[in-house]
């Protein structure tokens, strides 16, 4: 429910209202789905469950870095990131071709589905497709933010499973869950350098993705 968000969420609704979804709490008997991870493929698979449901569910979507509708691939806040792939072809939705380029084109006039767009403009769409859906569910549907990094999935007596918190924190209660999506991406990379090198690794950044290492290279070093 609304009055129970977390910080983080309330943060990345930003000035958004809180979605109708969000601000109901979860009907009696409604069974419970967790997504865990809330990248790309986590966010939409919230978003279709909620879109497409005919009866009453609950969706949870769990992610450890608050990163709602980004994730890796779209968190970045640097311009100079683009998508790999023009507006166009780059619709969340199968039967809406033109989502993403008529979403960038009412943002920016000037917007071209030919554009190669910043990865930051996706995740901004996705978090407004998340939003409308979710403001567009059936009575009965309900959609959960949380900030909390998953210790374990471990099944139920009965059926269902139960997903732990790593630790204790707000909104990092265990969930009972009849279902769970497994949504985490990537694994860390593989260390290329483990069987090879056994001196100093102080130029040597192991996962560029969750640290500020990349920030102390100079714009003049050469890196490989």
């Amino acid at each position: 429910m609304s009055d129970d968000l977390d910080p983080a969420v309330r943060a990345w609704l930003g000035d958004a209202a809180v979605p109708a979804a969000m601000a109901r709490a979860a009907a009696p008997g409604a069974p419970c789905v967790v997504v865990l991870g809330a990248g790309f493929s986590g966010t939409l698979a919230a978003a279709q469950l909620i879109r497409q449901a005919t009866r009453p569910i609950h969706v949870v979507v769990v992610d450890r870095a608050a990163a709602f509708a980004a994730g890796v691939a779209y968190s970045t806040a640097d311009p100079r990131h683009l998508l790999n792939v023009p507006a166009a072809r780059m619709s969340a939705w199968p039967d809406r071709a033109d989502s993403f380029a008529a979403w960038a084109t009412a943002r920016d006039p000037e917007a071209s589905p030919d554009d190669f767009r910043p990865r930051r403009d996706y995740a901004a769409y996705l978090r407004d497709e998340l939003i409308a859906t979710a403001n567009a569910a059936a009575p009965g549907v309900s959609l959960a933010l949380r900030h909390a990094d998953v210790r374990a999935v471990e099944p139920r007596p009965g059926g269902g499973f139960v997903v732990e918190p790593a630790h204790a924190a707000p909104g990092a209660a265990a969930i009972a869950a009849d279902a769970v999506v497994i949504a985490t991406g990537h694994r860390a990379p593989r260390d290329p350098l483990a069987e090879r090198w056994r001196g100093p690794r102080t130029r040597f950044i192991a996962d560029p993705w969750p640290s500020l290492e990349p920030f102390a290279i100079a714009g003049d070093e050469p890196v490989v």
